[in-house]
């Protein structure tokens, strides 16, 4: 807390003059109209001036190490014997924040209003001849759904993600932020080969989906982004060398099973929340020349809501 935050020149030149109101209506001077202001004194002959300022500064001095935080009103007084000194309306004092206002729970933005509450980003990528995402940025950002595919082949390794994010500003002071989301999800996943061998050596493959939260920070104008945590859990993983197609797999992912993380957000910086499904494919070298060996995996998840609740630090 600053000594300007209690009272500023501009108060002090009011007290002075205020004082110097009081002491024309008690004595019986006139007002000053043309003709400046005589040199006032207090009762014991001091300057007015002079000693409003020493006050000030008195009052000043005790108020250092106030723990504002606890004031609800934003006026205090202290009477120094014959005045009466008040700082008013020069805090900027908050009371703390409800419960409700440290609880944030985002979702689609279906009505596209681009509130902060809603989904605002869309984070989709794969590898090129191995993966592809079936819903773009409006069916992520709209309706919070997460669809794609990965596969390879023999020697082969791919992937596939994608991802609804959502703005977060602190706007309490520095905290401890838990996200917490929910996430239903179904995956398909086969492993076929080809061959001509009577005896083949079998070939492993494998497949994986992993459901996880991406936290990004920024400072507004730096394009330096910087990643705060990365969160995730296996939601199915099979490998194998056998040949199996169509084997279905199915959840939902909450902090019961383990999809939760926290961060450290500080005023100042913006905040990224991702919520995501990464897949995975890869299939070893073939053995035999006439062998050919194929996996894939499908996702189908939703998103309806996060849920990022403050504590302050």
């Amino acid at each position: 807390m600053t000594d300007d935050v209690l009272l500023d020149n501009r108060d002090i030149e009011h007290v002075i003059e205020a004082i110097g109101e009081r002491l024309r209506h008690r004595r019986g001077a006139p007002a000053a109209h043309a003709t400046p202001d005589p040199r006032w004194t207090l009762d014991d002959g001091r300057p007015i001036a002079s000693a409003v300022r020493q006050r000030v500064d008195e009052f000043r001095e005790t108020m250092r190490g106030l723990p504002l935080h606890d004031f609800g009103g934003s006026v205090l007084q202290r009477a120094v014997r014959t005045s009466v000194l008040t700082g008013a309306k020069h805090f900027e004092l908050h009371r703390p924040p409800e419960p409700r206002d440290m609880r944030h729970v985002y979702g689609p933005d279906r009505d596209s209003l681009r509130e902060r509450r809603y989904y605002r980003f869309a984070w989709t990528d794969a590898t090129t001849g191995g993966g592809t995402v079936f819903a773009g940025h409006p069916q992520i950002v709209g309706q919070g759904l997460l669809q794609a595919s990965a596969w390879a082949y023999s020697g082969q390794a791919s992937f596939a993600v994608t991802g609804a994010g959502t703005l977060f500003v602190p706007e309490h002071g520095a905290a401890r932020v838990a996200v917490r989301p929910y996430v239903p999800w179904s995956t398909t996943a086969s492993f076929t080969h080809s061959t001509w061998d009577e005896d083949p050596e079998a070939t492993p493959a494998s497949v994986a989906c992993l459901l996880g939260i991406l936290v990004e920070s920024w400072h507004p104008g730096d394009a330096l982004v910087q990643q705060e945590q990365d969160a995730y859990i296996t939601a199915f993983a099979q490998s194998t060398d056998r040949f199996l197609k169509g084997v279905p797999a199915a959840g939902t992912a909450t902090i019961g099973s383990g999809l939760a993380t926290s961060f450290v957000a500080v005023p100042g910086r913006r905040y990224a929340i991702y919520v995501y499904a990464w897949l995975e494919a890869s299939v070893a070298p073939q053995v035999h020349r006439n062998q050919q060996r194929f996996c894939t995996i499908d996702v189908d998840a939703s998103v309806p809501f996060v849920v990022a609740e403050e504590t302050l630090l």
